[in-house]
């Protein structure tokens, strides 16, 4: 009996595992953005995009792909949301994806695959969820179950407080009031969502504010293999979970995190690592920082330190010069080249170390006048290119 009731028991983790939610995301490194991105990159992201779509075909209650735009007054590029498997609307979703990619100056991208487990499931995927007020604009995607009521517990004091809740009342779908016939309807991640924004809110601080309510979730009794989530605050993705429940990777000019993603084995496939039980680990435009035992007094960081740093290319597109911002460690110098479309190489540089503008008026190395058109200009240092692409108008 003992072996019949381990064997059911591995089944069921199996099969939670396999069709739980699955989250993605991206962040373009550098200051750059996804109209940037190499070919190569390009191809990378893809292929992530392609497991989640297979992936979909097992997560029946629908899909949804949001892009934003870091320091812009309105930072949401895309957000396409299906009540429908990706693979039941392909042509949907592949367009969403090209939006994504070509969109100008969008630098973020998450995706989700939802398996509802809480709530009403009869409306398009609405992760990742969304929260905008004075302080910005925030989102969530979240793979895991957790009681409402704990959450509402927590976020309104044990009943004696609802005054968070009134003032942004969770979404019910139509299906009445939240206090009333319609909390059977709302879905408990937007609640964690809610308790986050309660605790930034009254922190003033984003980090202090993630970690002071998922130590609260813990206190409860939460299960970090419950609380797997992506948090962005439109700078950054903060990536946090039970041991594996997500993981991460980088490539030369991005950072990735998903649930289930490709095989490192796969050809153009990136190596991806774990979380650690409790970590938390911050993905940014320039770099990446590991906070083990995130939710304990005083965690140790440990950060992964940008080789260099690339700004935006300006002005954008352009007509008589464009100039490109690039810091340099005092102990790197690198180099530069301009490409056409082609591929073909039209100048290139040094660059020393120490602060640079790079300054590129449209000729090539003999000084000839070159076409309008789309160019790139590559970055290279310390084993890692960043590629900016810049149009030339006449």
């Amino acid at each position: 009996m003992a072996s019949i009731f381990i064997k059911c028991a591995l089944i069921a983790s199996f099969t939670s595992s396999l069709f739980a939610c699955r989250i993605w995301g991206i962040i373009a490194k550098s200051d750059g953005d996804f109209s940037t991105l190499s070919s190569r990159e390009i191809s990378v992201v893809r292929g992530e995009l392609q497991m989640l779509f297979e992936q979909s075909a097992y997560h029946p209650a629908g899909w949804a792909l949001l892009g934003l735009k870091s320091d812009l007054p309105d930072p949401i590029g895309i957000l396409v949301r299906s009540p429908a498997p990706a693979s039941q609307n392909p042509d949907q979703y592949w367009s969403a994806v090209d939006a994504l990619l070509l969109d100008r100056n969008t630098n973020i991208g998450i995706g989700h695959l939802r398996m509802a487990t809480s709530g009403i499931n009869s409306i398009p995927n609405p992760h990742p969820w969304i929260f905008q007020s004075e302080l910005g604009t925030y989102s969530l995607s979240h793979n895991g179950t957790i009681s409402k009521s704990i959450l509402y517990d927590l976020l309104t004091e044990n009943g004696a407080d609802k005054t968070w809740l009134n003032q942004h009342p969770p979404q019910t779908f139509g299906s009445g009031d939240w206090d009333d016939d319609g909390w059977n309807s709302v879905v408990d991640s937007e609640l964690i969502l809610l308790h986050i924004m309660k605790q930034i809110n009254t922190k003033k601080d984003v980090l202090s504010g993630i970690k002071t309510a998922l130590k609260s979730l813990q206190d409860k009794g939460v299960s970090l293999y419950q609380t797997n989530i992506v948090f962005s605050d439109g700078k950054s993705l903060y990536v946090y979970g039970g041991q594996n429940g997500l993981k991460v990777s980088e490539s030369s000019e991005h950072y990735a995190v998903m649930s289930g993603p490709p095989s490192s084995g796969d050809a153009g496939a990136l190596d991806w690592t774990g979380i650690e039980n409790g970590e938390m680990v911050i993905l940014s435009s320039d770099g990446i920082k590991h906070i083990p035992d995130f939710t304990k007094e005083e965690p140790e960081i440990f950060v992964k330190e940008k080789k260099f740093k690339v700004h935006r290319a300006f002005p954008n597109p352009f007509n008589s010069s464009v100039k490109v911002d690039v810091e340099l460690p005092d102990d790197l110098s690198g180099s530069y080249a301009v490409y056409n479309l082609s591929g073909e190489m039209i100048l290139d540089g040094i660059i020393a170390s120490g602060n640079k503008s790079i300054q590129w008026n449209p000729v090539n190395q003999l000084g000839k006048p070159l076409p309008s058109g789309s160019y790139f200009i590559r970055i290279s240092a310390g084993g890692t290119n960043v590629r900016q692409k810049v149009l030339y108008l006449k």
